[in-house]
């Protein structure tokens, strides 16, 4: 991710590619994206480890784990699970979760959430927000559609 995440959070799109793109990356080398890593340290001035040593680390790592930053932020480092966990299931159709994401910001989401989100009468969100006739857009729930 490239920003500073400090105190803004990264956006549910930016944890959604990354996640997505990480899950790929590592599963061309059957990684897992919620398992561990031994990595041997080259040295230097700015990481943690010493030359030579040889730190076990979740796949998926910021750079504040292993050198001297606070890279991605607070705000950031706080998503490392929520992004190892949308890696871990890449290739698997999005859940609710990930679709009332990323629904944020649109009218159909404003107006899904006024009437009570995932509890609300219209359920849980099984399709992302798609194109309708001329200029409409739709989304369709488990209970409904808007």
């Amino acid at each position: 991710m490239i920003g500073n995440f400090d105190k803004a959070p990264p956006t549910p799109a930016q944890l959604r590619s990354v996640g997505q793109l990480l899950g790929w990356r590592l599963a061309v080398d059957g990684v897992n994206p919620n398992g561990t890593v031994a990595l041997t340290s080259a040295g230097g001035p700015y990481t943690r480890f010493p030359q030579g040593v040889t730190p076990t680390l979740p796949s998926i790592f910021a750079h504040r784990d292993v050198g001297d930053t606070a890279c991605p932020g607070n705000a950031g480092y706080a998503f490392l699970e929520r992004i190892r966990d949308i890696a871990a299931r890449f290739d698997q159709p999005p859940n609710a979760q990930d679709l009332a994401e990323s629904l944020q910001g649109g009218a159909i989401y404003s107006r899904w959430q006024a009437m009570g989100g995932m509890n609300g009468p219209l359920g849980a969100p099984t399709s992302p927000e798609a194109p309708g006739a001329d200029s409409s857009r739709y989304v369709i729930f488990a209970r409904g559609a808007v």
